[in-house]
């Protein structure tokens, strides 16, 4: 009796341990779809951008109309404001969920004559081929203007 008892066990642990193990094909094949994912990917590309005081009026107009480029990485992004020949490049960008803060540094400013914004902060939600957010403005002077803004992809 102890003779047929032996092969059982062994039989059933070799079923488990096969049982229990993944082919280093199935692990490698896991491992690279989860890298694959780049939750930037689908925000990438150009986003025509209107930018409103929070107190705004439904009818009101934009204090200013800008394009954002996006990258499919959290490096690249900018914004290109009509009275500057340059695209204004971001310092810093983080991701969470649909939502993207980015940060800038220093320009000159479309609203004020002579001054400086010496920092704008946008966040970003992104909503398929639309986006809304909000945005704050800190000048030279120490003034800070916050507004928020509405957007679509253009390409």
């Amino acid at each position: 009796m102890r003779f047929l008892k032996m092969p059982f066990f062994v039989l059933f642990a070799l079923l488990l341990v096969a049982g229990c193990s993944k082919k280093a094909d199935d692990t490698d094949s896991m491992a690279d779809s989860d890298m694959d994912e780049n939750p930037y990917a689908e925000l990438a590309g150009d986003w025509m951008v209107e930018a409103y005081a929070n107190d705004a009026a439904e009818d009101a107009e934009p204090l200013v109309v800008v394009m954002v480029t996006a990258t499919d990485s959290d490096e690249g992004w900018s914004t290109k404001f009509t009275h500057l020949e340059d695209a204004i490049p971001a310092t810093n960008i983080f991701m969470n969920g649909d939502s993207v803060v980015v940060e800038s540094g220093s320009y000159a400013s479309a609203l004020r004559d002579g001054r400086t914004v010496e920092s704008l902060t946008s966040y970003y939600h992104f909503h398929g081929q639309e986006m809304s957010g909000r945005f704050v403005a800190t000048y030279d002077d120490g003034v800070v203007t916050r507004g928020k803004f509405m957007g679509a992809r253009i390409d």
